[in-house]
Order: structure tokens, then sequence, then C-alpha cells
């Protein structure tokens, strides 16, 4: 099993806009809403890959099931620290099938996360930690994070 801690999660909004302009307004196509973050996408891609996955991360308490429910029915086990009482950071991405260009990405802050939060994730991923054969860190640490919190979850890891 792979465990994989993203201490930023979000989700994504995906927008198909045909010759999108900026400046311009404009209607989409399409549009697909899922939890986001490098964390989700990486855990997503490793269970469609047929591994096992844990992922450990903080959602805001006001719509953590929108990360944590999508991700279950993808068989991901999911451990979400609830970190902050607003809504899940929503990174907005705009494509344009035409363009050949990096789609346009609008990526919200998260919010200050509680005091203790980062303490609660780092007890979970010591709790997963001992069912894992590997630890994957990835994504942008929170506001409120120590600078090395990477660095403690890979020396529990190695410890192990």
């Amino acid at each position: 099993m792979l465990l994989v801690v993203c201490p930023n999660l979000a989700i994504d909004r995906v927008l198909e806009v045909d010759n999108f302009q900026p400046e311009k307004v404009q209607r989409s196509r399409s549009i697909l809403t899922q939890p986001g973050g490098k964390g989700s996408n990486v855990a997503r891609v490793y269970r469609q890959l047929g591994g096992d996955v844990a992922l450990v991360g903080f959602a805001g308490r006001a719509n953590a099931e929108m990360v944590r429910g999508p991700l279950q029915r993808l068989g991901i086990h999911v451990d979400l620290v609830e970190a902050y009482p607003a809504e899940t950071r929503t990174c907005t991405i705009i494509c344009d099938r035409q363009s050949r260009t990096h789609p346009t990405v609008v990526n919200e802050e998260t919010p200050q996360i509680d005091a203790g939060a980062g303490a609660k994730l780092l007890a979970k991923v010591r709790r997963w930690i001992p069912r894992v054969e590997a630890v994957l860190t990835t994504g942008s640490l929170s506001t409120g994070l120590p600078n090395d919190l990477y660095a403690q979850i890979l020396h529990d890891a190695r410890s192990r």
C-alpha cells in the first residue's frame, strides 16, 4: 500500500471553453468537478493502475465530503483532517481544446489551519506508516504548518 500525504487538498473545477479568451464573457461546454490537489491526483492514478492507496490531508469542514466521498468510491482509503471551518479550496482549470497551450489555472489559497491540525495530521500519518510499503508527500504546505513537516513525515517513515 502507498500512503500519500497532501496537506493542501482541493476541489478541482475543470471548465472546457472553446476558443478561450481572457476579458470576455464565455460559456463552458462542460464542467468536471472532482477532488483535486496533487495528492488526490496521485492517489486516483495509483488506484486506477491497481494499487492500494491511502490519502491523508486537510479539507475544510464545510465540504470535506466533496473530497472524501468520490475518492472512497474509487477504493481509496481517505483519512482527512477537517482543519478549518471554511470550504476546501477550489482550483479552477480552464481548458481550450483548440489551443495547444497549457490550461489556465486559478488556485485558491487554503485558509489558515486550526491550531492543532498539524499534530492531528502527523498522528494520522504515524498510524498509517506501519501498514504501508511507501510514503509519498506532495503539494504545498497549508498556512500554519511548520516548514519541516515533510522532513518529519519522511523521518518517521524511514525509522520504520
